[in-house]
């Protein structure tokens, strides 16, 4: 909003549709709206590159050009407009350096969308060259005199525009790996680590949603595999955990699709088998 409102100044347009007849609302203009554009690019930048998650100190940097900004609008509105002039422009200039620093810096600690930003950002710095170029006679380009800043505007809006999609996408491929994650996770807090079989707090968890237990219909089987501690004093503790995986393993292959075995404890499991409908009973 601050680029387009900037351009719509310095093409005339604001002063010609909008204020006819404010000579000081267009003075001011030539001021506020850059600070506008300086201050919310800084704003963009520091979302953009991420600088503005917890911790990060040097996204805290990147307040300073807002803070110059607003002190430029000020000014502005209060019809300094030279002080305000000058506070702009060394604003537009270190703010720039200061951000594209930074997306430097987070492009080497591997966040690719930093290319884009930088790529906008020369981009824009070009155009503005060049016309600043024409400008003092060093060259002769009266095509990018009249339209270099809106080129420059329109080309860094489009690479923004394929950039943020970009963050999108990457935004999108961590999402699916938290829930990957979580998903993973909730398994492994359901799950026996050694037999791979329910554990007894998934049981119960599925009990709970189900029901009170009385209010189950079919069959609980609590088993025990008897001598275990022989197995473990004759054979070590890795032959006894080679007896209750092939426990677990037999248990698996004898079940039906809606039963649920899991192990309760130690060398306990408990099976949990529930009773067929009339019509699937032969």
């Amino acid at each position: 909003a601050g680029a387009v409102l900037t351009l719509s100044t310095f093409n005339g347009h604001f002063a010609r549709y909008v204020v006819p007849d404010g000579p000081a609302a267009i003075e001011a203009s030539y001021q506020l709206f850059p600070a506008l554009w300086i201050g919310g690019a800084a704003l963009f930048g520091r979302r953009f590159l991420s600088l503005d998650a917890p911790g990060r100190w040097p996204g805290q940097l990147t307040l300073v050009p807002v803070a110059v900004a607003a002190c430029a609008m000020v000014l502005a509105l209060a019809g300094d407009f030279g002080l305000a002039h000058r506070l702009n422009e060394l604003n537009a200039v270190g703010g720039l350096l200061l951000l594209c620093l930074l997306a430097a810096q987070r492009l080497r600690e591997g966040y690719h969308p930093a290319a884009w930003y930088l790529g906008a950002q020369a981009w824009i710095l070009a155009c503005v060259g060049s016309v600043v170029l024409v400008n003092w006679g060093v060259l002769h380009a009266p095509f990018m005199l009249a339209n270099g800043l809106q080129i420059g505007i329109a080309g860094e809006l489009a690479v923004f525009g394929i950039a943020l999609r970009g963050r999108i996408q990457l935004l999108e491929a961590r999402q699916a790996q938290l829930q990957h994650e979580a998903a993973r996770l909730a398994q492994m807090a359901q799950t026996d680590p050694l037999t791979g079989l329910a554990n007894r707090h998934h049981v119960r968890e599925l009990l709970a949603a189900q029901g009170r237990l009385h209010d189950f219909r079919g069959v609980i089987l609590l088993l025990d595999v008897d001598h275990f501690k022989r197995i473990n004093d004759q054979h070590g503790h890795a032959g006894g955990d080679t007896v209750l995986v092939e426990v677990a393993q037999r248990l698996s292959a004898t079940l039906r699709s809606g039963d649920l075995a899991c192990r309760w404890g130690g060398e306990e499991f408990l099976v949990l088998a529930r009773l067929l409908p009339d019509d699937a009973l032969e």
